[in-house]
């Protein structure tokens, strides 16, 4: 007989046979043994054999087949087993095909298996995916499908599903949409692409598909390229995805880009170019070009210092003064253009001269340059004073020093002049005097003279040094002696009185007077005091400062000048004379703590005038022997305290004014005494014992800090720990039992650890006993694998509570025997539940009580008792209502009982009783199964109630309470609805809701409204409400979204009403999740993404969201992983690669739309190690300490040097030893304790934050003495790499160190230099060697060694110099190709020599060759690249072309073209290629990529033919069908494994060229492997014998797709996996059934591709299989998204339920926050709070809320906005404007709204209201606006935007030029002769706000009225005016001009 089931159902073979002896039993399954397995259990007994198979699958299918056998003889029988389902899938793809605009055709293949019946049709559905919803297109018989009625121009995708006697099968999808329109429309063009990456040779685009695809697939993108500003648009190259990286560009060309869409009509019109973008790094470390560091310009010129440097991003820009800090406020810093910076000096100043900083900054690196600035200038004047000495009558000496500032020009001499007091005409002494003093003679007896010293250099003469006082000639005289000491006769606070004797020696002349000077000794300069001569021999100083100490000296004056100072009077305080003592320190009251052994040493200052007496006291007593007192301060001084010394001392100051006391308590510390015993034992139990004992008495001065316990075995000589507590008791665990022991215990302070108090020994027992038996236990439950117990406790718990009890079994099965029952554990209570018993046993059970002693002795065993179903009669159903009453009839109706007892409820029995009476009288004999009943036969007009009695195979239940009281009798009433049938509904979108409510009563006909929520909803197209006379029918077609929500039912007449109400849910796939995707933690290998989910979740928990990359090398998506959470790490990414991203949220009714992310990212590392510095240098060494420095390594690894480690030896061993304990900042360190005359080596290694990196070089032996040394090169802030301008004078300077001087040896690219090489001039000196070039040359550029050696050793160096000049001509031949009748293409190569510049731009000229004409025109002069296209030439027109090269130092010679061309067509088929390469492949492909052949043939590559052979075969076949425009191509349907070589030709107008020689020989292997372990295995639900489980794809699928998966299964504590799932699983959950309840298992996954199985997933933790109660956490009340400023509090709270109460944590960007800090966590009542008491900028995120319990999980996510501080984009820029000028500024700034603005004018604000200067604010920028700019406008402004998080700033100077104010005076007339005189005057106080150009000179003779010009060009402040005339008196008159 065969057997036909249902999928699910059972099936049970039984067979029975007979035979003697017993026959042996065989089965087979498909003509396979079959033993039985976990699926197909296998019972044999008692002559009968049974397959059973509880729930049956598919694969169940096949012939069954038994065969019984004995000695006599064999019998067989068989059976067929038909296991029906649904079909499986349609077979695909499904092929859309004959697309129109109203239609297309469908076609696909039958399912692999049918399901076990005939394919009866297939359902075709069509989605418009503008709308959303599947609609049915029709039933079709066969695998063809005609689809009609689309709307054109609406795309659509289709599905596919199987149907047979078992229902539909899971539909087949279209992977693309299809657009109903004709076929072979062209595509629109796509949207303009846009730049999404690039670097030096590649630019990374984008783009989004056309709208509109033309009806086909879009096969092929085409992209082209151009550059910027030319009209030619190249082929760049063609992608079948959305992006691509263009390779092969040159570095520094801007490009634009143009995609093309192509179908199988043909390409689409190009799309709008995309913005230009420049071949550059975009990340590259900064790094300063500009080589020409040392600036030189004369004092009052303008100067733009520009610097040119490189680095992506843009680096950041700080210029600083070295040995300053920030630059002066008049220069102007110009940082606004890429890749340069300037610094603008208005005007020049010799204060100016500097070191100028630049350090420019970006993410990669930072680099930092020096520029000095040398502003020449005449020199300041000599230093004074002018020393005048050596006077006689006829002459004197002078002596000064020179000039401070030299004006950055060696000084050439001196200019010496005298001048007579009696007249102001100076007359020459010397107009070249060298040194700094001179002799100055023929002066006149008895005359005075002032003389005059002016320095002079290169640039001009300084202003003149004059002598302080007039000198007489005359023969000299003595100056007085020195007065006696001062003495102090009066002080106080503001005077001090001193008096001193005359001078011994008056020096030949009377005393004139006494000057009196002062020094303060907080200053330490002498100052004269006195403002008068002081004539006598006592003064009184009344300029005194309180609390001042001074000295005085007296100086004696007399006509000769003043004498030597007398001796310094005594020190003296500017205070009273007489004065109250008091003491300086307020130390009256405190406490001075010391320690035990250590010095007290107490200095207490004091005030007091008479000195006071100081006196000590300790405790009444009187200090003498440890106290010392001076005048100022007294101090108690003890060498070695005790704690005897603690004690309260008195400190008493008297003197006749008064007297001061103070208090001072000095605490000598100590550690403390032992602890006070005895020791103590409380309480002592068989494991510890508790000890306890007093505090010490003396606790050492300080708090006690903690106890130290240990203890002792009695018998053992060793002490163990512990523990130590703070309080004087302590329980001591972990004893033996049984054991003595001793106890000893230490006190501890900060101090110290005191002697220890040992205690007496005691024995760990316990003070009590085990208990005694409970009572017997009750069997108060029992089921088929369960039984419930109970009893009561034991009457004796022993002396200790009971802690739990020990539960029994006694099986009779296996002999018999009580142990405790397994996984049951120590019960707490007096109940307990016995699980996990075989149905059909029969158990006994007993108890035993359990305390800290132990267990007790068992109770009684229960009575016997065997499992079996526990049923009992059903509850009591819910009151009955009463619906239709007439005069003889009434309608009851019911709801279910809530308990059926374990047993279903067989039907009801509905009673009935009448008013009066006592008794009920059943109405039904029989139970009815329906929960309604029609009662009839009642008497009219009287009152009835009835009640309802349940039945099942127990029996019956109690009876309901009765319904409400009816009166018979025909009566309208109001509607009731009978809702025992209303259920909630749940439809998919694009289903029918519809529900029906029977009701009852209702006369007169009800009206009906329906509510969703507070909607109430009409009838319409979809909606249908139908009110019949007995029940009300709702229906809704096409279910959307918005139709889910809580129904509301209200049925009423006038009589009254009735409700009804249900839930109706609608299912759809979920909205894409919410953005933006974010990126975290990128890594070189993997990066963090995060994002929110959808804010629709389709009705269905998002099971799982897809994330998915963008492979950069193919442009198609891959599938990275199924996150649960909105957060993932993706891994296995190429470092440096950008990536695209995108998520998809899925539910169990579909996927979403993706999310893209806004930008690619790039895999990289933050940062690494840095390198190794430089190699060790000694810079300074002594006897005992060696100075060396370093250089900073060239790699910092990406991250900031945090500083070095230094580290020595001693040369010739191997010990490395830490020559510091910290980290050195700088690069130069001085290490100390070193031996003298020991050589050490030394080493370096940098530190940043990602470690420390290697080692440096070790440093040469260097030996610790101070003796001579080697030389030592130190360029310092010399530049290492100069540049000079080809003809200009150049120097190379090298300073050094060495002793004795060594011998020096310059050269050049490795050739010493020639002493006949006149060019070079090489002079040296002790200290500095330098090499002159009066006119640089080109070749004179190189690398320049210097090596100087002496007897001790050598060092070098090598100086990079560079010779700049315009470049050579470019490098010919001057190439032309491409040639035609209107333009030809020219190309060259780049010039030999580039100048040393790099070559800015090309210039390109042609010549029309036409009657011997050389008129040579310019076609471009700024062709940036090697090549041109060169348009608008004639045809037939013969022309030559010239090139010339350009950079920043000028134009080359041209290169020419050796013959003229004609512009006519010409080319040749190209050159041979190259031989082609394969990079990747497959068992049956392979890529293959060619470079184009060196030579075009002078005409564009049309294509390329690509050709292959079997390494079998000489045969060349040819892979392409058609012409291939790129340089790589994918070779297909290759041989498996097979070996090939391939070869290329290429195409252009005039033919093929030859083949490229073949390709090494290629043997295709695989390209992917097995998949990785699938990931985030867990429980989703559990039942009584199920559960359900849900995990993630592996990480890794093995380079191909996951084909299914296979789940295993084991029992905990089992070893051997069993197999749970016989079917392949496709979707990453499956339930797994069978399970024994009460047992644990453990779970794994094995995916499975292509490539077959991979290894499995980590085992799950162990599942205990039970039914469970609770709920899943609900959030209720979402987060809300809050905007909050700096520093300010933020409060999330999110309100949810579930039970068991769910476990809170808070994530931010998915990472979980703890509870501290910053961060509060409340949770209170189903609220849950995270507090952020103080939010930072970092705060700034998305934060999620995340709840947990065992039945699942919620989250919901809010942003928390940080508002930014504000920020200025750009800085202002210096300016200078011309008087009078309408000013416009915008100051650009970004942060948070609201704002407020300050603008601020040379220290002061503008307000609003100011007359001339206006601001406004915008929304990104502010305008200020200054109409007519006048001088009292101009300053330095200070701009200031401010919000509640922050404030920014920025500060710009604007200067107003105008006509300089007039020159400053006096006019100084000089070295007058008969017909000229020397005219010198000084610079006017304002330039006007520019450089003073040159002044016009004047003069008018006196005797008239006209001034006639003298010179209109003077540019110095001096000038001789001749051409005077002789005794004419003139005036002189100077004009400056600008």
């Amino acid at each position: 007989m065969d057997i036909r089931v249902r999928a699910g159902q059972p099936i049970n073979l039984h067979i029975e046979y007979e035979g003697e002896p017993p026959p042996k039993v065989a089965w087979k399954i498909n003509n396979s043994p079959f033993d039985g397995t976990d699926h197909a259990e296998l019972i044999s007994k008692d002559y009968s054999s049974t397959i059973s198979i509880l729930s049956s699958l598919r694969g169940d299918s096949g012939t069954y087949s038994i065969t019984v056998s004995n000695e006599y003889g064999t019998d067989t029988g068989s059976c067929n087993v038909t296991v029906l389902d649904v079909p499986a899938i349609p077979e695909g793809p499904i092929q859309v095909s004959n697309v129109h605009k109203e239609g297309c055709e469908l076609a696909w293949k039958p399912p692999v298996d049918n399901g076990g019946s005939e394919i009866l049709h297939y359902v075709v559905e069509k989605l418009d995916t503008s709308r959303g919803t599947w609609a049915e297109v029709g039933q079709f018989p066969d695998c063809t499908a005609r689809v009609t009625k689309l709307t054109p121009g609406k795309e659509y995708l289709f599905r596919v599903k199987a149907v047979n006697f078992m229902g539909e099968s899971k539909p087949l999808e279209t992977e693309d949409g299809t657009v109903a329109r004709n076929m072979f429309d062209v595509p629109d063009a796509p949207k303009a692409p846009e730049i999404v990456d690039w670097d030096e040779n590649r630019i990374d685009i984008a783009w989004k598909p056309p709208e509109n695809n033309g009806g086909a697939p879009i096969k092929h993108y085409i992209v082209e390229k151009r550059e910027k500003g030319s009209a030619l648009w190249t082929d760049a190259g063609n992608t079948p995805g959305t992006s691509l990286s263009v390779t092969g560009l040159r570095k520094g060309t801007e490009y634009e880009f143009r995609v093309t869409a192509v179908n199988e009509a043909g390409p689409s019109a190009p799309s709008d170019p995309s913005a230009s973008q420049m071949a550059k790094a975009r990340y590259l470390k900064p790094k300063i070009i500009t080589q020409l560091r040392k600036h030189k310009i004369k004092a009052g010129f303008s100067m733009t210092l520009d610097v040119e440097y490189v680095g992506a991003p843009d680096p950041s820009v700080n210029w600083s003064l070295q040995n300053v800090g920030s630059l002066p406020q008049e220069l102007i810093i110009d940082a606004g253009k890429t890749g340069n910076t300037s610094i603008f000096f208005p005007s020049t100043k010799r204060s100016d001269t500097g070191n100028y900083v630049l350090n420019i900054k970006n993410e990669v690196g930072e680099d930092e340059g020096i520029f000095e600035i040398i502003v020449q200038d005449r020199p300041a004047p000599p230093k004074g004073p002018i020393v005048v000495d050596n006077v006689t009558k006829e002459s004197c000496s002078l002596a000064w020093n020179p000039p401070e500032d030299d004006g950055g020009s060696e000084i050439t001499n001196y200019v010496v002049e005298r001048r007579n007091i009696k007249n102001q005409s100076w007359v020459p002494v010397s107009n070249f005097a060298v040194g700094t003093q001179i002799t100055v003679n023929k002066l006149h007896d008895g005359e005075e003279y002032e003389f005059r010293v002016s320095a002079e250099n290169a640039l001009g003469r300084s202003d003149p040094l004059v002598t302080e006082n007039s000198v007489m000639a005359k023969d000299p005289f003595g100056t007085p002696g020195k007065p006696g000491k001062p003495e102090v006769t009066d002080r106080d606070v503001d005077h001090i009185t001193i008096k001193w004797d005359p001078p011994r020696d008056d020096g030949g002349k009377p005393i004139d007077h006494y000057d009196i000077e002062r020094k303060d000794q907080k200053t330490g300069r002498w100052v004269k005091v006195n403002s008068h001569p002081v004539k006598g021999t006592q003064y009184t100083d009344d300029r005194v400062q309180e609390g001042h100490a001074y000295e005085y000296r007296v100086v004696a004056a007399n006509d000769a000048g003043r004498g030597q100072p007398s001796d310094p009077s005594d020190l003296t305080w500017a205070k009273p004379m007489f004065e109250e003592p008091r003491f300086v320190l307020d130390i009256d009251g405190k406490e001075i703590r010391v320690r035990a052994g250590d010095p007290i040493d107490l200095v207490v200052p004091f005030i007091g005038s008479p000195t006071p007496t100081i006196k000590w006291s300790k405790d009444g007593k009187e200090i003498t022997t440890d106290v010392t007192t001076d005048k100022e301060t007294t101090r108690l001084y003890i060498a070695k305290s005790r704690r005897s010394d603690t004690a309260q001392c008195r400190i008493e100051a008297t003197n006749s004014q008064g007297r001061a006391e103070a208090r001072v308590l000095i605490s000598v510390i100590d550690k403390p005494g032992p602890p006070e015993g005895p020791v103590t034992y409380p309480h002592t139990t068989r494991r510890s014992i508790a000890l306890g004992w007093k505090p010490p008495i003396d606790d050492g001065g300080v708090e006690i800090t903690g106890y130290r316990v240990e203890y002792q075995e009695v018998g053992s000589t060793f002490w163990e720990k512990a523990g130590t507590v703070s309080v004087p008791h302590h329980n001591v665990r972990n004893l033996e039992n049984g054991k003595q022991y001793r106890f000893r215990i230490f006190a501890e302070n900060i101090v110290g650890v005191s002697e220890p108090l040992v205690g007496a020994p005691v024995t760990a027992k316990d003070p009590f006993d085990p208990p005694g038996a409970p009572s017997t236990p009750e069997v108060t439950s029992y089921d088929s694998n369960l039984v419930a117990l109970k009893w009561t406790p034991p009457r004796d718990d022993g002396g200790a509570p009971i802690i739990g009890y020990v539960v029994e079994r006694f099986e009779k099965r296996g002999g018999g025997d009580w142990a405790p029952v397994q996984n049951l554990g120590l019960v707490r209570g007096t109940e307990a539940l016995v699980t996990g018993l075989h149905e059909g046993e029969t158990y006994q059970f007993r108890v035993r009580a359990v305390n800290e002693a132990g267990q007790g002795a068992p109770s009684n065993g229960c009575e016997p008792v065997t499992c079996k179903p526990y049923i009992e009669p059903p509850s009591a159903p819910e009151q009955p209502r009463v619906g239709n009453v007439t005069k003889n009839s009434a309608e009851v109706t019911w709801v279910r009982p809530t308990n059926d007892g374990g047993a279903p409820v067989e039907g009801y029995i509905v009673e009935k009783r009448k008013v009066g009476d006592t008794d009920w009288s059943r109405i039904n004999p029989k139970p009815v199964r329906n929960t309604r009943l029609f009662v009839d036969n009642l008497e009219e007009k009287q009152e009835y109630e009835f009640r309802v009695i349940a039945v099942n195979k127990a029996g019956e239940s109690d009876p309901s309470r009765p319904s409400d009281m009816i009166f018979t009798q025909e009566a309208p009433g109001r509607p009731i609805l009978d809702l025992s049938d209303l259920k909630d509904i749940t439809v998919r979108a694009g289903e029918t809701i519809t529900f029906s409510i029977p009701y009852t009563g209702g006369n007169p006909k009800p009206t009906v409204d329906v509510l969703n929520g507070t909607l109430q909803l009409f009838e319409d197209d979809r909606t249908k409400i139908e009110v019949a006379d007995n029940k009300i029918t709702f229906t809704t077609t096409n279910a959307k979204r918005t139709d889910a929500g809580p129904y509301k039912v209200v049925v009423q007449n006038r009589f009254g009403k009735d409700v009804g109400k249900l839930k109706v849910k609608v299912l759809d796939a979920p909205d894409k999740p919410t953005g933006p995707l974010t990126f975290s933690e990128i890594t070189g290998e993997a990066i963090s993404l995060h994002w929110l989910p959808p804010k629709d979740n389709g009705g269905g928990e998002i099971t799982n969201y897809i994330v998915e990359k963008k492979n950069p090398k193919t442009g198609e998506w891959e599938k990275v992983g199924q996150p649960t959470g909105t957060n993932f790490r993706v891994r296995n990414l190429e470092n440096g690669t950008a990536y695209d991203f995108r998520v998809r949220a899925e539910n169990q009714y579909g996927i979403s739309e993706p999310l893209d992310a806004d930008r690619s990212v790039v895999a990289k590392n933050p940062f690494d190690p840095p390198g190794p510095p430089g190699q060790p240098q000694p810079v300074q060494t002594a006897e005992d300490s060696i100075t060396i420095q370093w250089t900073r390594p060239l790699f910092d690894g990406g991250a900031p040097i945090l500083g070095y480690v230094v580290e020595k030896r001693e040369a010739g061993t191997h010990d490395w030893q830490k020559a510091t304990f910290g980290n050195v900042t700088d690069t130069r360190y001085r290490i100390t304790g070193l031996t003298a005359h020991k050589q050490y080596e030394f080493r370096v290694a940098a530190v940043n934050a990602a470690g420390q990196g290697d080692y440096s070089e070790n440093s040469g032996p260097i030996m610790a003495s101070s003796a001579a040394s080697k030389p030592l090169i130190s360029m310092g802030m010399l530049a290492r790499d100069l540049t000079v301008m080809a003809g200009e004078p150049a120097k190379i300077l090298i300073p050094y160190a060495a002793s004795p001087r060594p011998e020096i040896i310059w050269s050049r690219n490795g050739i010493p230099f020639d002493e006949r090489d006149k060019r070079a001039e090489i002079e040296s000196s002790d200290y500095l060697t330098q090499l002159n070039y009066k006119k640089a040359e080109r070749n004179d550029a190189g690398t320049y060694s210097i090596r100087m050696e002496n007897d001790l050793g050598s060092d070098s160096v090598e100086v990079r110099f560079k010779v700049v000049d315009r470049p050579s001509p470019p490098e010919g031949p001057l190439e032309t190709d491409d040639i035609s009748p209107e333009s030809c293409h020219l190309s060259w190569k780049v010039p030999r020599d580039d100048g040393g510049s790099p070559i800015t731009n090309y210039v390109v000229e042609r010549l029309h060759v036409k009657g011997g004409s050389e008129n040579w025109e310019k076609v471009s002069s700024f062709v940036r690249a090697t090549d041109f296209l060169v348009g608008g030439l004639h045809e037939n027109e013969r022309y030559r072309f010239r090139v010339r090269a350009e950079n920043q130092y000028g134009i080359s010679e041209p290169l020419e073209l050796a013959e003229p061309i004609i512009a006519k067509w010409q080319f040749n088929v190209p050159s041979q290629p190259e031989k082609p390469t394969v990079p990747d492949m497959d068992r049956n492909w392979a890529q293959v990529d060619w470079e184009p052949p060196a030579s075009n043939g002078g005409s564009k590559i049309l294509g390329y033919n690509l050709q292959y052979r079997d390494s079998s075969s000489h045969k060349w076949l040819t892979a392409n069908r058609e012409l291939i425009t790129g340089t790589t191509f994918k070779v297909s349907n290759l041989r498996d494994l097979g070996e090939y070589e391939f070869r290329v030709l290429a195409k252009n107008a005039a033919g093929w060229s030859k083949a490229s020689l073949p390709s090494d020989r290629v043997q295709l292997k695989p390209r992917f492997g097995t998949p990785g372990p699938p990931i985030q295995l867990h429980a989703d639900s559990i039942g009584r014998n199920h559960v359900t489980l849900t995990w993630s794809p592996p990480v890794d699928n093995g380079g191909s797709k996951i084909t299914g998966y296979v789940v295993e299964k084991r029992e905990h504590g089992q070893n051997s996996w069993v197999l749970c799932s016989d079917y392949n699983i496709t979707n990453p959950e499956f339930t797994v059934p069978n399970l024994r309840e009460y047992s644990t298992y453990e779970f794994r996954i094995i995916a499975i591709n292509a490539q077959g199985r991979g290894p499995p997933s980590l085992p799950s933790g162990p599942i205990k299989i039970q039914e469970q109660a609770g709920s899943k956490p609900y959030i209720v009340v979402k987060p809300a998204e809050i905007a909050v400023p700096y520093n300010t509090r933020a409060t999330f709270v999110c309100e949810a339920t579930g039970r068991p109460t769910p476990t809170c944590r808070w994530l931010k960007n998915g990472r979980e926050i703890p509870d501290g800090g910053r961060y509060r966590v409340e949770q209170s009542e189903g609220t849950y709070k995270l507090i952020i008491k103080e939010v930072w900028d970092i705060d700034n995120g998305d934060y999620t809320c995340e709840l947990t319990n065992v039945f699942g999980s919620d989250s919901a996510t809010a942003a928390l906005k940080v508002q930014a501080p504000p920020v200025i984009e750009r800085e202002v820029p210096n300016a200078v404007h011309p008087d009078g000028e309408l000013v416009r500024i915008k100051i650009y700034f970004s942060g948070s709204a609201p704002f407020t603005h300050k603008l601020v004018l040379n220290g002061e604000e503008i307000s609003p209201e100011h007359p001339t200067i206006r601001l406004v604010d915008f929304d990104n920028h502010v305008l200020i606006t200054i109409p007519e700019l006048h001088s009292r406008e101009a300053g330095r402004f200070e701009y200031t935007v401010k919000n509640d998080s922050g404030e920014a700033s920025t500060g710009f100077w604007i200067n107003v030029t105008g006509l300089p104010t007039a020159p400053e005076g006096p006019m100084i007339i000089s070295d007058i002769s008969p017909h000229q005189a020397a005219i010198s005057w000084n610079p006017p106080r304002d330039d006007g706000g520019s450089r003073i150009t040159n002044y016009v000179l004047e003069k008018r003779d006196t005797s008239r009225d006209e001034w006639t010009v003298v010179a209109s060009a003077v540019r110095d402040i001096q000038f001789i005016a001749s051409g005077l005339f002789e005794n004419h008196e003139c005036m002189f008159l100077k004009i400056q001009i600008k």
